[in-house]
């Protein structure tokens, strides 16, 4: 009788031990913060991606709005999850790790309370990354892994951004593994009538792909290197690029 008791002790503690080491298991989850910045648990929330979502998809304008769905019942399992009560869900948005802008799923791994302002810093760097895709200059893959892996440290290298690129029509082309193509974008033409406009948007001009800086001082280097948005640019302002060396608006 007293080894049954013996063993039954060990079970439970062994139960417990394993209920501690879930982070999956109701209330175990928790945030952490990084330069002030809140990140979603590791083991609760890795990120996933929707299937069949790839940025011919996702790149298309309306796509975040006609896949988001989140029901009521999943929003109170994300807060049980995190241990945080229902009555403060006003505090807090429910956000897409890997957002819908790069083809993020709904479920319970991709979701977590974000608690603070709305819109929020992480929405720049979505929106970043959501652009750099679509354009071809990142693939969907890279930029998935860097924002699930730590979004803060992702926002210091690629930055943030108010403006969404989306394509209308059919996305063709492709860049990267998993990238997106050019496509055809809806820059507002304000951000071109003139250098001061362009360089409110990029502090140091846009350029091609492979633009070198013709100047007899320092090249500019750090412009925004995108042949389409140059392009767009041009279509509209071509007195942009001055002296004609792929390079629109540079200044260091």
């Amino acid at each position: 009788m007293r080894r049954g008791v013996v063993v039954a002790a060990v079970l439970a503690a062994l139960m417990a031990a394993l209920g501690t080491t879930d982070a999956s298991a109701s209330g175990d989850a928790h945030t952490r913060h990084e330069h002030g910045y809140p990140l979603p648990d590791r083991h609760a929330t890795p990120g996933k991606v929707a299937h069949h979502a790839p940025p011919r998809k996702f790149c298309r304008s309306g796509y975040s709005s006609r896949h988001r769905s989140v029901s009521d019942s999943m929003r109170r399992r994300v807060f049980e999850e995190y241990g945080i009560a229902y009555s403060k869900h006003g505090h807090f948005e429910i956000d897409h790790l890997i957002p819908l802008e790069l083809g993020g799923a709904n479920g319970i791994k991709n979701l977590w309370p974000e608690r603070g302002r709305i819109p929020n810093a992480k929405d720049g760097l979505e929106n970043e990354l959501h652009n750099r895709v679509c354009q071809g200059q990142l693939s969907a893959r890279h930029a998935r892994r860097a924002i699930a892996r730590d979004w803060v440290k992702a926002m210091k290298h690629y930055g943030t951004t108010s403006y969404v690129y989306v394509t209308s029509g059919h996305h063709h082309g492709g860049g990267g593994s998993g990238g997106g193509g050019a496509g055809h974008g809806s820059y507002p033409r304000s951000w071109f009538t003139n250098c001061t406009a362009v360089n409110r948007h990029w502090p140091h001009g846009i350029g091609k792909k492979h633009a070198h800086d013709h100047t007899t001082g320092t090249p500019v280097t750090t412009f925004k290197h995108s042949s389409h948005l140059y392009r767009h640019a041009m279509s509209i302002n071509s007195g942009l690029d001055g002296d004609k060396d792929g390079i629109a608006c540079e200044r260091a």
